[in-house]
């Protein structure tokens, strides 16, 4: 990793975790009030309350993810969303708790666990495609279970197991699928993951049809979106929303991607 890559990973890490920084930042300015620098303290301070209240008190963390999830439409009803000729669907990893399944011995979903059943669904609807799972192999190794469980045919799937990044994800599935010109594959994932994979799918030179699922927003930008916001804290959605935003940046200033907003 560069310096300048190095650097910039740093400070939008800094961004998705604003409040967390801003709380650092009243602390600072109180020891700036206390050495004599009244009025540099006093400003810190009013800064760090204004960046806590626009992560908390506003709907902004749910109004970018609802502006992700917009960002690429379904193509119709769930799941008749895709040409009846698709080739095949890649399905991204990090659906599963690895810790809490290795303990219980058993398949454990976090919160982007739905996105690998509707997954299931999509399959179902298509038997004629392709089943790819991109993850990790602890991630590869549960979903091949799942899908056992599930009935669906070994023979249809493909399990990537050597990513640990969606930049991964793009580049070795379709080093490892190779699909053949002409072919239509769709690629199925959380709707607010959707705009940053799909840019790196085609940095990777592999044209996708994308499929968001895993809805977490109701579609619309109102002022009452934010009493109820992911997690019930406006904080986590901030969270959850910078990192996406702050990952379409990165891949576009690191020449992953071709566009800074991927969009249909």
């Amino acid at each position: 990793m560069s310096l300048v890559s190095g650097t910039l990973r740093v400070l939008l890490g800094l961004v998705v975790h604003l409040d967390l920084l801003a709380i650092a930042g009243i602390a600072a300015g109180a020891a700036l009030h206390r050495t004599g620098r009244q009025r540099a303290g006093l400003r810190l301070v009013i800064g760090s309350w204004i960046a806590i209240a626009l992560v908390h008190l506003t709907p902004s963390g749910r109004w970018m993810m609802t502006a992700l999830e917009n960002r690429f439409p379904r193509r119709g009803e769930f799941p008749s969303v895709l040409p009846e000729d698709v080739a095949g669907l890649v399905l991204l990893g990090g659906g599963f708790s690895i810790s809490d399944s290795r303990d219980r011995g058993e398949p454990v979903y976090n919160p982007s666990g739905p996105r690998f059943f509707e997954g299931l669904a999509l399959a179902r609807r298509y038997p004629r495609a392709r089943v790819v799972f991109t993850g990790n192999a602890d991630e590869a190794a549960l979903a091949r279970r799942v899908f056992a469980e599930h009935g669906i045919e070994a023979s249809r799937i493909v399990l990537e197991d050597q990513s640990i990044n969606t930049l991964d994800n793009a580049r070795k599935t379709l080093e490892r699928v190779g699909p053949r010109e002409g072919e239509k594959w769709a690629l199925v994932t959380s709707a607010l993951h959707v705009p940053r994979s799909v840019g790196l799918f085609r940095g990777a030179g592999w044209e996708v049809i994308p499929c968001p699922v895993n809805h977490l927003t109701s579609g619309r930008y109102d002022l009452k979106s934010w009493l109820s916001p992911l997690g019930g804290t406006s904080g986590l959605a901030w969270r959850v929303a910078v990192h996406e935003w702050a990952g379409l940046a990165y891949h576009y200033l690191a020449g992953d991607s071709p566009e800074l907003f991927p969009g249909p």
